[in-house]
């Protein structure tokens, strides 16, 4: 294996309406009888073929070389402002990032993390996002 590829991605921002999400998802799956099977909207395909097309161009380049993923923060939306979200329930937008990210994981040979940018998207002292990180595997970076 010769040389690394550095991917680095930010500010996901997985659960609003206008961000990435997986092509399907469930909405509040707190209780399977209260679960909604909904599809991601014109901007969120949009965003998740620029998604794939950019993992795909990195893989190409990752071929025989070490793959390093870095996300800087914001992997979720998180419940803040008031916003009307897709996903009301953080459980629901960090069950979609994993959806996300494990395929992409998979062919990584590390993964780094940064806190985001607070209780807004990360939660209460970047609770769920340094959850998130753990869950996944990653190297978090404050």
């Amino acid at each position: 294996m010769s040389g690394t590829v550095l991917a680095i991605i930010s500010d996901t921002h997985v659960g609003s309406s206008t961000a990435l999400a997986p092509l399907e998802f469930v909405v509040h799956n707190r209780s399977d009888f209260e679960a909604q099977v909904t599809q991601a909207n014109k901007l969120q395909r949009w965003l998740y073929e620029c998604w794939t097309d950019y993992w795909a161009h990195v893989f190409k380049l990752a071929k025989k070389k070490r793959l390093i993923v870095v996300h800087c923060g914001d992997l979720v939306d998180g419940l803040h402002h008031g916003s009307l979200q897709v996903m009301n329930e953080v459980s629901d937008q960090v069950e979609a990032f994993e959806e996300l990210m494990l395929p992409v994981l998979a062919k990584a040979d590390g993964f780094y993390g940064v806190l985001g940018t607070g209780p807004s998207q990360a939660g209460q002292d970047n609770a769920t996002e340094a959850q998130l990180y753990r869950d996944l595997g990653a190297i978090e970076f404050g």
